[in-house]
């Protein structure tokens, strides 16, 4: 009866408990380093791809509601006062935000994309070209469609005076349009969580980082005391139970080993390429985001490795230890009662 309680605060606590730390573990090292999401996000691929796939729909929302402009015309004509450069630095410092928050820095996180370079853009030199690009992509205007909306500024399909007085008429309205934008818009809903890391400094020093370190040493505090309980409980002696550890240990180890062995296998990477398949994707983009995924992969992979086999190495010298341990047999074995005669 002894065993099977063992292998139930075993299986049901000593395990979970030793796979969710050296997971932890495993990605303690990046998963909070800003530096690794910078350099990681370092492609101009993305921001290539993102000005023809993924942007005009967010800035028409926030910046060109009004206007009702055609999405394939917005895409064409974008690029022109919004680059690539521009979006890696609004990546960055987006990356900059939340990691003020993980270090403590602040009690929100507000993404925000600031729009005053647009702006600027739109009233100078590259404003012509936004306006020829948009007019050169615009539709021609439907039965009873008027050519610019209602509230709105821009030409926005086209009547039978052509392409070239769209491009007339947006030039000139720009400036009208720059007043009515925000110097900055906001990315989805700002997040507040009404912590303020200061309040905790003489307990959290870190920000979330200490948090996450504070709850693995608990966790493991929890996970040493099932298994020397499932230890103790599993074996009638000192050699018993050092195999019963060993055991206990050898199997989340050799489980997260394994799975940080085969992420970075062949199958997995293929697998990885086919699920970012996209006609719409031009393949330079593609093989951007697939680096992407890749390189996160090839850190959970390296970490999952060095930590499975730390593992691994542990219980087999729990192992060793048990082996040249003697059972509690043999040492009362080794007892010899010598009888003493009395002269």
């Amino acid at each position: 009866m002894r065993k099977v309680y063992a292998l139930l605060i075993t299986v049901a606590v000593f395990i979970p408990l030793a796979i969710i730390i050296m997971t932890l573990v495993s990605i303690r090292p990046w998963v909070l380093d800003r530096n690794f999401y910078k350099q990681l996000l370092d492609d101009d691929r993305l921001y290539e791809g993102q000005l023809t796939y993924g942007l005009s729909d967010a800035f028409k929302q926030d910046l060109f509601t009004a206007e009702e402009l055609p999405t394939q015309a917005l895409n064409a004509a974008l690029p022109e006062v919004v680059t690539a450069a521009y979006l890696h630095t609004q990546t960055l410092t987006a990356i900059d935000t939340a990691f003020d928050f993980v270090d403590g820095r602040r009690s929100d996180i507000v993404l925000t994309f600031d729009i005053t370079p647009i702006k600027l853009a739109l009233g100078g030199t590259a404003g012509s070209r936004f306006a020829q690009s948009l007019a050169a992509s615009l539709p021609d205007c439907t039965a009873g469609q008027i050519p610019v909306a209602s509230g709105g500024h821009l030409t926005r399909c086209i009547d039978a005076e052509g392409s070239v007085a769209a491009a007339e008429q947006i030039t000139a309205a720009l400036p009208a349009l720059i007043d009515t934008m925000p110097d900055h818009i906001i990315i989805g809903d700002g997040v507040n969580f009404g912590m303020d890391w200061f309040r905790y400094e003489r307990f959290v020093v870190g920000g979330i980082g200490s948090v996450l370190d504070v709850g693995i040493l608990s966790i493991t505090m929890m996970a040493l005391l099932a298994g020397l309980v499932g230890a103790y409980v599993g074996g009638t002696d000192l050699r018993a139970r050092l195999k019963w550890g060993s055991s206990s240990l050898f199997a989340p180890g050799s489980l997260i080993l394994f799975t940080g062995l085969i992420l970075t296998t062949t199958p997995i990477m293929t697998a990885i390429g086919n699920s970012i398949t996209s006609n719409r994707y031009s393949g330079a983009y593609r093989e951007a985001l697939i680096g992407v995924l890749a390189q996160v992969i090839q850190r959970v992979s390296a970490g999952f490795v060095i930590t499975g086999g730390i593992a691994c190495m542990i219980a087999l010298g729990l192992l060793v230890m048990s082996l040249v341990t003697p059972s509690g047999e043999e040492a009362n074995a080794k007892v010899v009662q010598v009888p003493v005669r009395n002269s």
